[in-house]
């Protein structure tokens, strides 16, 4: 029940422009893919589970260190190949932005589970979304709000709509 609550609040925020932009679904790793199952089962919207930059990168991220590697080794006097190495770094760094910044595009629904919101380009990314509304499903996960995973919540403070959500009974200790 709370997969088809959670989708249906984001539908009726949208519907009636409550909501604008994209959303935000935040759940335990091993319900991303589910969820972006239960969104196309539930709605017409379009939902993509997020990778870190590091999972997303990795071969661009192993380049790079390769060619830096190589630069290092390069003379400082060999202006010529040191100055096609940055380039080559360069080039690496920036398909792997793209590569990475590309999994955002052309989606209603953003789906992360609490770890990767610690992920820096990941938070910068979806901070720099102006998310409108966040749903946290197993909202359980962030017991206290010293946890990391609470301070990350609570730093994507621009949204209107916070919902949380849990089958588990929660206990003050």
């Amino acid at each position: 029940g709370k997969s088809p609550i959670m989708i249906g609040s984001f539908l009726e925020l949208k519907e009636r422009n409550i909501v604008k932009g994209q959303g935000l679904i935040v759940v335990k790793a091993s319900l991303k893919m589910q969820w972006e199952k239960e969104v196309s089962k539930f709605s017409h919207y379009k939902a993509k589970a997020i990778k870190t930059y590091a999972d997303i990168c990795s071969y661009n991220n192993t380049q790079i260190k390769k060619l830096k590697k190589e630069l290092k080794n390069t003379s400082p006097t060999d202006t010529e190949n040191r100055s096609i190495l940055i380039d080559k770094i360069n080039q690496q760094e920036e398909k792997a932005m793209i590569k990475f910044n590309s999994q955002f595009d052309d989606i209603d629904l953003i789906i992360v589970n609490y770890e990767t919101l610690l992920d820096e380009k990941v938070f910068e990314k979806l901070d720099s979304l102006n998310l409108e509304f966040i749903a946290c499903d197993e909202i359980h996960y962030c017991k206290s709000r010293n946890a990391a995973r609470s301070k990350a919540l609570y730093k994507l403070n621009k949204a209107k709509i916070k919902i949380g959500a849990t089958a588990t009974p929660i206990t003050k200790d």
